[in-house]
């Protein structure tokens, strides 16, 4: 339907001029001598020939308009690279940078385009968490991820250190997992994906619970349950909070963020001591079985024999085909062009984003352990003592999900295990459990 287009991006294409190829030669040479007006008229007297190679690609679902200005930028840079000193014809040099301006938009954009930059910044960020994951096993915070950044050089897209609004912004931002959002519009598949949507989730849940996070540390008392603990009733989290009754006794307890925000929630708080027990003693029974033990070793080596630990070599092999373009590149520009110099760059192209792509994925992969490793340091783990707060913090961040806590049951859902842990809660004056409420 576009061949019979007459007006494309307000240009009459049926009243585009046309150069002789003495024209074009004069033209070109003036160019080269720094005349902007025989620029533009080179570049006006070569429209036609956009237009015929755009129709290539009128197929592709791609608005007319939108491949026709594609291929000017192609032509724009044919003109200003063209070496005059050749003997070449100027078309036979354009040709191939018009397809390859225009290939590499159909490949590299749905609506928009991610900047390289862009993606640049998100893989040193996953490279930043990677590395930090190696040096701490805690989890790894906003903090620590922006001071690694701005200590190796890495600056934001204007050029300034990175900060903490800025990371954050970074990590949530949609168009890493290829979704595009302009105000209430959404369209999955809009923009080239960075991550699996997987990952991102992954980070968005992180980052939810970080924002209680603070109240982990409240006083001296570690509460080490606040991005754990979720109300049954409302699904919201509950913090730690500590007070004191009127016979000056202190208490530390959790509470449910829907009833300190008055959201209508009217679960009840609990006593610290006795929900952190049932947990602690829950994963201490379930997660420590010796069937268990191996299961988990089992499904760790599995994960590992499926990941391709040959990253040098995958980036030995990205350098050579950087190198491969390059010399393609400048034989372009020499004016050596012929079908299959077309065809083998564009092979290239497709092989440079597969790796690139291939590449991030390793990067974020765990580092490789042998079995004995993960039994053993399971056995550690069982080995704890859980009257030190660190070795309780380290039991529930390693092998607790979420404990979702209703007045009359607990259920622990577990990172390494299917199924989740229902425990009931007595509901006798004499039990620990029906110590709930704020001191009075």
């Amino acid at each position: 339907m576009y061949y019979n287009k007459v007006e494309i991006c307000g240009v009459n294409t049926a009243k585009l001029p046309t150069l002789t190829s003495k024209e074009k030669k004069e033209l070109l040479k003036q160019t080269k001598q720094g005349d902007p007006a025989a620029r533009e008229k080179l570049i006006d007297g070569n429209l036609r020939l956009v237009l015929s190679i755009i129709q290539r690609f009128t197929n592709r679902g791609e608005d007319i308009d939108d491949l026709f200005q594609i291929g000017c930028i192609g032509l724009i840079k044919a003109v200003d690279n063209f070496n005059t000193d050749l003997d070449v014809k100027f078309s036979t040099y354009a040709v191939p940078m018009i397809i390859g301006e225009l290939r590499r938009y159909l490949r590299d954009n749905n609506i928009i385009r991610v900047s390289r930059s862009i993606r640049d910044l998100a893989y040193k960020a996953l490279q930043a968490r990677e590395e930090l994951s190696k040096r701490n096993q805690n989890e790894i915070s906003i903090d620590e991820i922006v001071k690694y950044l701005n200590d190796n050089g890495v600056r934001s897209g204007k050029g300034k250190p990175i900060t903490k609004t800025s990371a954050t912004s970074m990590l949530s931002n949609v168009k890493y997992k290829g979704q595009y959002k302009y105000r209430d519009i959404i369209i999955d598949g809009g923009v080239p994906r960075i991550v699996s949507d997987a990952l991102f989730n992954k980070v968005q849940e992180r980052l939810k619970k970080n924002k209680y996070s603070r109240s982990r540390f409240k006083a001296k008392i570690e509460y080490f349950l606040s991005t754990k603990l979720i109300c049954g009733y409302c699904g919201e989290f509950m913090i730690g909070e500590s007070g004191t009754s009127r016979q000056k006794i202190k208490y530390n307890y959790y509470k449910c963020t829907g009833v300190k925000r008055h959201k209508g929630c009217h679960k009840k708080t609990v006593r610290k001591a006795d929900i952190e027990e049932i947990v602690l003693t829950d994963v201490m029974d379930k997660m420590f079985k010796e069937d268990l033990i191996n299961d988990i070793a089992d499904s760790v080596m599995r994960l590992q024999e499926k990941e391709n630990t040959t990253i040098p070599l995958m980036q030995k092999q990205l350098a050579g085909i950087h190198q491969s373009i390059n010399n393609l590149v400048k034989a372009m520009e020499m004016g050596i062009v012929s079908r299959e110099t077309k065809q083998r760059f564009e092979e290239l192209e497709a092989q440079r984003t597969e790796l690139e792509t291939d590449i991030i994925k390793q990067e974020i992969q765990e580092e490789i352990i042998t079995r004995e490793q993960v039994v053993e340091w399971l056995k550690e783990m069982k080995r704890l003592d859980l009257s030190l707060y660190d070795s309780k913090r380290k039991l529930v961040d390693t092998f607790v999900n979420s404990v979702y806590l209703y007045d009359d049951k607990v259920v622990i859902i577990f990172n390494c295990r299917e199924g989740a842990s229902t425990l009931a809660l007595p509901l006798d004056d004499t039990s620990a459990c029906m110590r709930i409420g704020e001191p009075n």
